[in-house]
């Protein structure tokens, strides 16, 4: 037998066969949980080794330790017990009693299986069902699961389950026929691989499935069939699993949306950087020039390619979303309106920035041309939803529609698109995801239906006007423009690359600085923590922070909490920094602020 070398394997390839492995197991585990007949795997001692939620609740065995729990102590008959003592011992492979437990008749049904991972330990599988006139059908009160079958060679369908029409918004006469409800009932792109799975011409089979099934009132929902089949006839469990696939949709793409903004904002920063130097020394040749030198023209088009790049460049910076005011709520149904909605909320007033809102809506159509919106809302669960349907667009496709720069061009360049909307309203609380509907796919979005509480505390007020700034900036072309401009407008001028430069400096002065201006991207310890450091020193020193884009969490704090602090979106011109620096400056102090020291 040839030897596989391990080295074959690289660890990345363990990782996704390990994942794949784990990925496999909590499927089987999941449809065991979900399955609505009471089962229970008896180990040899016959303890019970597993049982699904049906049997824990059928037994009340909720906190119970399985381990200590035998089959005796649950359904005390000595004829099971001997059956079960026969099976575990290799003399029968299956069985089947009828029980009397006081007024209950149960039926037993046991298999011998092999043990896990077919180690020599035998287990069973044991069923259990009530039979007795009057006794609860598992499948009939089995809440989101329908059981049918199918007869082989008619094709004809029989629902078995009395709460179908409670649990899919189907009646039970609804399963007809297997080609029938094919047609009306699976999702299009779904009907040959389910027409497919339940007619295998195996004698003996059984498999599951994932489909989408679409209801009465053309609502898309996600399901799973779990199918048992013999000679003549198949036996199926359908399971609604819509809470749990849109669980996931929501997870996927709260993680396209995140790593969407996070590639965006790593690309700003570098090439605001960039275009900050082109833009700063074509200011300066241009300035060199005399007025009737034809170089003029040429440096001039580098500026407007410049400025045309940096108008895109500054959409994808996180921190460039105008913060304002907590959401003090808006009226839904009169924004509807104002936009042509479908209206399901007579009067619905959400907690959310109305902005924010219409920002998203207005991307949404932008990116995706025709849309369809709608809102409703459930006062018993406190949300409201605003749906966008894509008319004939599929799940994936209205997803990579919400992706950066992803519609139409509009004009020389396409529009970012509707990420940062999203975000900002996922942040706030908001749920999203894509799914099917009625029509093609639609991007929900649910937010909560209260207005929001409290207002934000006051600022406290920047210190007095001062003329010595200290310029964090690692770029070193781009940190010799600002200090340039800085010191023209007559401000002295302490320069560093790094944080930890900088905090060197002010040791060496052992004064403050009466304003600090510092790139929050920086290498080792960000712009800021250095704030943060440089106030722990000097209560009162002013903060200008620059940023091409940035996820500091702490110059965020300072943002919300401080109104000496300024932010300075790149890419800008170097006479904004001066003004700003000019602004923090020149502010009065406010009573009460702090003395520092």
């Amino acid at each position: 037998m040839q030897r596989i070398e391990s080295g074959h394997w690289r660890p990345s390839e363990v990782a996704r066969l390990l994942a794949l492995v784990e990925s496999e197991r909590r499927y089987y585990q999941d449809l065991f949980a979900a399955l609505p007949v009471a089962v229970a795997v008896v180990a040899e001692d016959q303890t019970l080794a597993a049982v699904n939620r049906e049997f824990r609740q059928r037994f009340g065995l909720v906190h119970q330790d399985l381990s200590r729990v035998r089959v005796a102590d649950l359904l005390p008959d000595p004829a099971l017990e001997r059956g079960l003592t026969e099976l575990l011992n290799g003399e029968h492979r299956h069985a089947s009693y009828q029980i009397n437990a006081g007024p209950r008749q149960i039926r037993v049904g046991l298999k011998k299986i092999n043990g896990w991972q077919d180690t020599p330990e035998a287990e069973v599988l044991m069923t259990v069902e009530e039979t007795g006139e009057g006794a609860p059908a598992a499948m009939a009160a089995a809440e989101g699961t329908v059981a049918w079958s199918l007869d082989r060679e008619s094709g004809r369908m029989v629902c078995r389950s009395a709460n179908a029409e409670h649990s899919f918004g189907l009646p039970a006469e609804a399963w007809q026929s297997l080609e029938d409800w094919a047609a009306t009932r699976i999702h299009p792109a779904d009907r040959e691989m389910y027409l497919s799975f339940h007619g295998r011409r195996e004698d003996e089979w059984t498999g599951a499935i994932d489909y989408r099934l679409i209801g009465a009132d053309a609502s898309v929902r996600d399901c799973r069939d779990v199918a048992a089949a013999d000679r003549e006839s198949v036996v199926v469990l359908t399971l609604d699993r819509t809470a749990d696939a849109r669980a996931a949709r929501k997870a996927r793409l709260k993680a396209r949306v995140e790593a969407s903004e996070k590639l965006a904002a790593r690309l700003a920063h570098v090439a605001n950087n960039l275009m900050m130097i082109v833009g700063g020394y074509s200011a300066e040749l241009m300035d060199s020039l005399a007025e009737g030198d034809t170089r003029r023209g040429d440096i001039q088009e580098i500026i407007n390619a410049s400025n045309r790049l940096s108008a895109l460049t500054a959409r994808m910076n996180p921190m460039a979303t105008p913060k304002g005011a907590e959401a003090a709520g808006f009226n839904l149904a009169r924004w509807a309106q104002g936009r042509g909605a479908a209206i399901e909320c007579p009067d619905a007033r959400v907690e959310a920035d109305a902005a924010a809102v219409t920002a998203l809506a207005d991307a949404v159509a932008q990116a995706a041309g025709e849309v369809r919106v709608s809102v409703s809302f459930s006062a018993e669960a406190g949300e409201a939803e605003i749906g966008f349907v894509f008319p004939g667009r599929g799940e994936l496709e209205a997803e990579g529609l919400l992706d950066p720069f992803a519609g139409p061009k509009m004009g020389s360049d396409p529009p970012y698109g509707p990420t940062k909307p999203l975000k900002r309203l996922m942040e706030a609380g908001a749920e999203a995801w894509v799914e099917e509907r009625a029509g093609g796919a639609c991007l929900a979005v649910v937010l909560p239906a209260e207005p929001a509480a409290g207002t934000p505390s006051d600022a406290q007020a920047p210190s007095a006007p001062s003329r010595s700034v200290l310029l964090v900036e690692d770029e070193d072309g781009l940190r010799a423009l600002m200090a340039k401009a800085l010191k023209r407008a007559g401000y002295e001028v302490l320069e560093a690359a790094t944080a930890e430069a900088a905090l060197e400096a002010l040791e060496q002065r052992r004064s403050a600085v009466d304003l600090l201006a510092t790139d929050l991207t920086l290498p080792g310890m960000g712009g800021g923590r250095l704030a943060m450091e440089v106030r722990w020193l000097y209560t009162d020193t002013p903060v200008v922070l620059m940023t091409g884009s940035s996820e500091d969490a702490e110059a965020a704090a300072l943002l919300k909490s401080d109104a000496g602090v300024k932010l300075l979106n790149k890419p800008f011109a170097v006479e904004a920094l001066v003004q700003a620096v000019a602004d923090a400056l020149d502010v009065p102090r406010a009573r009460g602020a702090s003395a520092g020291g």
